[in-house]
Order: structure tokens, then C-alpha cells, then sequence
């Protein structure tokens, strides 16, 4: 009878008793070089069918051009920092958020990282050698190696050479749990219920007269510093049970069935039709002015690309520092970006009376606050796809942020011109790539966690200095450490001022690391080249 088990390891024994591998690239030695760069698996558990799956086609085509007589340079890589490790190493710690790891010390977190780390580097190597995948399981690249990270600071300082590093406020996805940034790429979306009302906004100066606005987190409304209009739409005042409503002509009966759904809507007479742009300027109060405090000129401004006529009123509730719509508005109408909550996704002091409540938590507070404001039109569910932490599948929320950027926008038309010059399999694959480059924002690269490359980034300390260092190798470091957290925190430079400077706690965008493998995972003594084959998915 056929047995797998006992086929697999008698011919993994002649393999390694024969040395058939070794063999094989001592014959093709003097051969053309071709390099395969493999994208490193993230080393957090047992390979699955899709890691072995897309190994054994990466295996094939180097079989191939070992068979054509090709000098193929095959190193096997695992992603070994990272969210993903560092999650799991939380839960072997029993650890449920920063304030518990900075408690036990980051030096023995980055410790346990490490360990976790190797141990599955260890065992997945193993699982991949049973595949009968051929590479050199003995000397795989490591991101966590100092070798890989130094090559890569090597990166962030031709980035900041070429004037594409750059430090910058936005409004990025961030989740509460992890309290780090996430980028666009790195978002899960799922089906998830929130809460969907509709608000008055008191229109200044006027009785009884309200912009009507529509939202699904009631929690930004601390924050709401304008509202959107569309300039070419048509608005109407409606009278609405004595009181004069401000929303778009097509979402006025929406509006009022909704209201009154048993008895078909409520009743509204039109009192005039204008255009939107008739109504920018005009100013309203905030809903909740008695409890949030904050002060703002807030007024209707113009959005031709942010407002429609698919959902809502046409009035768009906008909150800048919670929204990357919102944030683009405020950004070009000279407003501030109000954003009042802290690292732990809790509002902070500036948010009045909601101070210290987690932000999500609190929609029921706010909706409620609304409702004995007398500002809540109506209050219901909605199911829509939202995005989760790719590793501890928390709703995220939306916040502005310091971070550091890489300036996609400079560069992407290089990107795209290198796009052209590939061979792609299958040909769709290419423009589905263009898509995504044409569509990419700048980069954030900062993450605000333990178990990553740090930024290479020291600031003086010294009050309205502002300057910073990149440095681009380990070699310029004052003395020589592990390039690691908390051990390059410990290290300071002067400042031309005289001030000191400190490295910026923040690590590197996991992705980076995978980015860079393609010269961060070369010898010393290797010539980089582009390379020539690389499949991932």
C-alpha cells in the first residue's frame, strides 16, 4: 500500500545523506546568476496550505532554472517582528494592553518576541524542508537579524536624502487596543452594527431653523467642526412639525418616512429651494455645545467630491480630526483639527464632559445626551462593513496623529514607469498593481509599538530646536548595541545646538521589513541586483 509518510522521508534522507542540493548548486556555480527574493511568512505558527502552497511554486520555478543550468540564489526569509508576534506574545504573558508591557519592562517583552520568534522560524523551516522545498534552510534571512535592520536604516536615510522622509500630522486608522497607527493596507473589514441618526444643527441667529445631518458615529460629534455641502445640489427649507429643516431637495422624502414610517412620514412643506452654494457660510451651533465647551466658528462650507445623494440629507457632518475626508476639508478651509482623544481611544480633556470614556463606548451617551438636547431626529441600526485590526480584530477608529510619512506622491510616477518595465503573471495582475500604486497615499511608517525595526530618527530634545538626525547604519551609533528595543532608546547624540537628542520610540511599519528584503537580505560581500523572480499570494 502507498505510504506518503514513509515515500517523504525516504527520499528527504537520500537528499540530505547524498547532499543532492549541495551538489546541485556546486555544478551550476559558474553558472548565470538568477535571484529569487522569497517574501518572508510571518513566523507566528504552523505553515497552513497556503504558505506551503505558494513555497512549492516558488520551489518549482527555482528547480527549473537550476535545470537550465542556472546559478540560482535561493535564501528562504521569515517576518519576525511585528503586530503578529507581538500579539501572541501577549497572550503568553497574559498581557491585555502597553500599560501591562511597560510594566513588566520592554526588555524582556522584545525578549520573549525574540524567542517566540526563532522557536517558529525553527519549526516552519522544518514543515517547508518536508514539502521537498530546495533552498538554504541553513542560513535563512532574518528581519530581527542586526544585519537586515542595519540595511534597512540604510533605507529611511536615502529616503530622507532624497526628500521623501517627512514628519507631518493626518488622520490615520488607529486601534485602541495595540494603540499604534494602522495603514490603509493593513485594515479587516467585517460586517459590524452601529448605531445611524440624524441630528439638528441649529442654524445661528434663527428660531426653529436647523441643518439636518445624518451620522454613524455619534461618537465624532465632540469633534464636529463644519458641515459639507455640495455646491450644485438643490437644498430645501421644509417646515417639518413647526420647525424649519436644511436638507438636500432629493432626500427630503427619505427623510420624513423615516420619521414616521407608520404613518408614511411626516408631513413637510417646502418653504423654498436654493442651491448649495447659497448656503455656504452659514453658521450653527453645536448640538452639544453645554457639555463639550469647545468654541468654533462652525459653518457650512463647500464640497463637491465628499457629498452625495446616496445616503444621509446631502449636510454632511465633519469632523477633521477623525476622518480622512474630514481632514482634507479641514485642511483647505483653515480650520482645526479637533481631535480630543488620547492614545487609549478615550476622550481627553478637551472633549468637557465625556472626558476618560472610551470614544465607542460612549454613542450611547451621546445619542442620548442629544435626545434630552432636543436635537435628536431619529435614532436606528445600520450594518455596514467597517475595518478591524488585522490581529486583535478591534473596530478601529479614525484620529489625527504625528507620525512620520514616506512621500508616496513624489515618487509614484517612477513607481509606475518601473511597473511597465516587469513581466507579469497573469498579465491582469499588472493593472491591478497600477490600481493600487495610482490609488496609494503616503506612507506612514511609524508604528507605536515595541517589536519592530525602530525608526532611526533621534530629535533634540531642546525646546523650539526642531532639528533631527537620520542616521543610516549601525556604525554611526555611539557604540555598538543590539539594534533593537529598549537598547537603541538608550543611546543619544548632541545636537548641533548643544541640546540632546533622543531616538523617537516609535518602531517601523512591519511591511517595511518585507519591502526591504530584496537588499536588506543580502551577505556583505553581495552585489545587489534586481531580482529576477518573485511570487507571493
Amino acid at each position: 500500500m502507498y505510504d506518503h509518510n514513509s515515500l517523504e522521508k525516504k527520499i528527504t534522507h537520500y537528499w540530505e545523506h547524498k547532499k543532492i542540493y549541495e551538489k546541485v548548486k556546486e555544478s551550476n556555480g559558474k553558472g548565470e546568476r538568477f535571484y529569487f527574493c522569497d517574501g518572508p511568512p510571518y513566523a507566528t505558527g504552523q505553515i497552513h496550505p497556503g504558505t506551503a502552497w505558494n513555497k512549492c511554486i516558488k520551489d518549482s520555478v527555482c528547480r527549473y532554472k537550476r535545470a537550465r543550468g542556472f546559478n540560482v540564489r535561493a535564501q528562504p526569509g521569515f517576518d519576525t517582528h511585528g503586530l503578529p508576534i507581538e500579539v501572541k506574545v501577549e497572550q503568553e504573558l497574559k498581557l491585555t494592553c502597553k500599560k501591562d508591557i511597560e510594566k513588566i519592562g520592554v526588555k524582556k517583552f522584545t525578549e520573549n518576541c525574540k524567542t517566540f520568534a526563532t522557536k517558529y522560524v525553527g519549526i516552519m523551516g522544518k514543515q517547508f524542508q518536508r514539502c521537498g522545498v530546495w533552498m538554504d534552510w541553513d542560513a535563512p534571512y532574518l528581519t530581527y537579524k542586526d544585519s537586515f535592520i542595519d540595511r534597512s536604516w540604510g533605507t529611511i536615510k536615502k529616503a530622507e536624502e532624497k526628500q521623501l522622509l517627512e514628519k507631518g500630522v493626518y488622520v490615520l486608522p488607529y486601534c485602541p487596543r495595540c494603540e499604534t497607527t494602522m495603514a490603509n493596507y493593513e485594515l479587516e473589514y467585517g460586517e459590524q452594527t452601529d448605531p445611524s441618526i440624524y441630528v439638528k444643527f441649529k442654524v445661528k441667529g434663527k428660531e426653529n431653523e436647523f441643518l439636518i445631518v445624518w451620522t454613524t458615529t455619534p461618537w465624532t460629534l465632540v469633534a464636529n467642526m463644519a458641515v459639507m455641502a455640495h455646491p450644485m445640489y438643490e437644498y430645501v427649507y421644509a417646515k417639518v412639525d413647526g420647525e424649519t429643516w436644511i436638507v438636500a431637495k432629493e432626500r427630503l422624502d427619505h427623510l420624513t418616512a423615516i420619521i414616521n414610517p407608520i404613518q408614511g412620514g411626516s408631513s413637510a412643506t417646502v418653504l423654498k429651494t436654493v442651491s448649495g452654494k447659497k448656503l455656504d457660510g452659514l453658521q450653527y451651533e453645536h448640538p452639544l455645545q453645554s457639555k463639550i465647551g469647545k468654541e468654533a466658528d462652525r459653518k457650512i462650507v463647500m464640497s463637491d467630491e465628499f457629498v452625495t445623494l446616496e445616503e444621509g440629507t446631502g449636510l454632511v457632518h465633519t469632523a477633521p480630526g477623525h476622518g480622512p475626508q474630514d481632514f482634507i476639508i479641514g485642511k483647505r478651509f483653515g480650520m482645526e483639527i479637533f481631535c480630543p482623544v488620547n492614545e487609549q481611544g478615550k476622550y481627553s480633556s478637551e472633549a468637557g464632559e465625556y472626558a476618560g470614556k472610551a470614544v465607542r463606548e460612549a454613542n450611547p451617551q451621546v445619542i442620548e445626551d442629544l435626545e434630552h438636547a432636543g436635537m435628536l431626529v431619529h435614532q436606528g441600526k445600520v450594518s455596514h462593513r467597517y475595518p478591524h485590526c488585522w490581529r486583535c480584530k478591534t473596530p478601529l477608529i479614525y484620529i489625527s496623529t504625528l507620525q512620520w510619512f514616506i512621500k508616496i506622491s513624489k515618487t509614484k510616477e517612477k513607481m509606475l514607469q518601473e511597473i511597465e518595465t516587469i513581466k507579469w503573471q497573469p498579465d491582469f495582475a499588472k493593472t491591478r498593481f497600477k490600481e493600487f500604486v495610482s490609488s496609494a497615499p503616503d506612507w506612514c511608517i511609524s508604528r507605536q509599538r515595541y517589536w519592530g525595526i525602530p525608526l532611526p530618527i533621534w530629535e533634540c530634545e531642546k525646546e523650539n530646536c526642531g532639528k533631527y538626525k537620520v542616521i543610516g547604519s549601525a556604525a554611526e551609533l555611539p557604540h555598538r548595541v543590539e539594534l533593537h528595543r529598549p537598547f537603541v532608546d538608550e543611546l543619544h547624540f548632541t545636537c548641533e545646538c548643544g541640546g540632546k537628542m533622543s531616538r523617537i520610540k516609535d518602531v517601523l511599519d512591519v511591511w517595511f521589513d518585507s519591502g526591504n528584503a530584496i537588499w536588506a537580505s543580502l551577505g556583505e560581500k553581495e552585489e545587489y541586483m534586481t531580482a529576477n523572480f518573485i511570487t507571493e499570494g
